[in-house]
């Protein structure tokens, strides 16, 4: 049966069909029509109330918003399955005063909303943390690599992978379809993103197809765009989206070869895309592994905002298994719980502790 024709979805197509000839340029101008857009249709922000056990007791949080990865926290909150106790809607306007009271309220906004409410007592992070590598051109780019990096870099000579740069349309195509879309949705699960076809091709029009080969077959590929002197990958995928390359090191050959390839180009950064916010993300921890600083990314459309009236024991048990990567004036610095002794990560300006019944609008140095 024929799907019934919709202007909506046709005009939508139209769009993508002309903005993914765009010239990178154009991005700046994009985002910005698009927050403004955001702004003009801003909605109520429907809210949920969770109770549950923590790591340090009966907890309670509130989320407000959809989607992303709000999942992702709500999870790392709680220690078991939380029971959710309804919700509502509330005005952005109205955040954060009107928010339910709770250890802790997360509201996810487009980043044009968030910004506007600083000097409110909250605390704003991008749901994205990007991380980036100076590229060395005589071959240091991994000098500040962990040991488990190192060893990485080791596998991938040993297996054999090698790698070709392609920009053949007809590659993109069968690799959006066959590895990029089943990847996405195969790993990440409810926290995948798929981005749209038009999206991902205008990237690799602007760059290429970085394909890890071994015994001849491709077993694992990524889209890479070029932007001044820097190479972002982003899109990884493997055929089927089979896990199998990914415990060989095929992703590590990835990264490997992207910085022979940026070094061939006399590209001088090699980023390597977006994380989740927190030290304890594991994707944020494999790419610092490789010697990455962390940077804001100008592609991240959303951030999510904290607030807390009374810093409380739930709290503080989260902050300390879950530092946060915040925004800190026109940077970027830690949030941790009070006691955190580490140094900051590379990229982060400084860290910010919560002490026992401090408000989120009361972070001390």
């Amino acid at each position: 049966m024929s799907q019934a024709f919709s202007p909506l979805a046709a005009a939508r197509t139209l769009a993508w069909r002309a903005i993914e000839r765009l010239p990178p340029e154009a991005d700046a101008v994009l985002r910005g029509a698009r927050g403004l857009a955001d702004a003009a249709l801003s909605r109520p922000l429907p809210l949920r109330l969770l109770e549950g056990e923590t790591g340090a007791g009966a907890g309670r949080l509130v989320l407000g918003g959809r989607g992303g990865s709000l999942g992702y926290f709500a999870s790392r909150f709680f220690s078991g399955d939380p029971l959710d106790t309804g919700g509502g809607r509330i005005a952005r306007r109205d955040v954060p005063e009107r928010l339910p009271g709770a250890d802790l309220a997360i509201c996810r906004l487009k980043r044009r909303a968030a910004f506007g409410l600083e000097g409110r007592g909250v605390v704003r992070a991008p749901e994205a943390v990007g991380a980036h590598l100076a590229v060395d051109p005589d071959g240091g780019s991994f000098a500040g690599a962990n040991a488990t990096a190192r060893r990485n870099i080791r596998q991938v000579e040993k297996r054999g992978f090698t790698w070709t740069a392609s920009h053949d349309p007809a590659a993109f195509e069968r690799f959006y379809d066959a590895m990029y879309v089943p990847f996405a949705k195969a790993r990440y699960g409810e926290l995948s993103f798929v981005r749209r076809r038009e999206a991902l091709r205008r990237r690799f029009r602007q760059g290429g197809l970085l394909e890890v080969r071994q015994d001849g077959r491709v077993v694992a590929a990524q889209v890479f765009q070029i932007m001044g002197g820097t190479i972002e990958m982003l899109g990884p995928g493997t055929q089927g989206g089979d896990p199998e390359p990914v415990r060989q090191g095929a992703f590590s050959a990835l990264y490997v070869f992207a910085e022979a390839y940026a070094r061939r180009r006399g590209l001088r950064r090699l980023d390597f895309g977006g994380s989740l916010p927190t030290l304890s993300d594991g994707v944020l921890k494999h790419k610092r592994g490789w010697g990455a600083f962390l940077v804001d990314r100008a592609e991240t459309d959303h951030d999510l905002v904290f607030f807390w009236k009374a810093a409380s024991p739930p709290l503080l048990a989260f902050l300390r298994a879950h530092p946060l990567v915040v925004r800190d004036g026109k940077g970027l610095s830690l949030l941790a719980a009070e006691g955190y002794a580490e140094p900051p990560p590379a990229g982060l300006d400084r860290i910010l502790t919560v002490a026992p019944g401090a408000a989120s609008g009361d972070l001390t140095l």
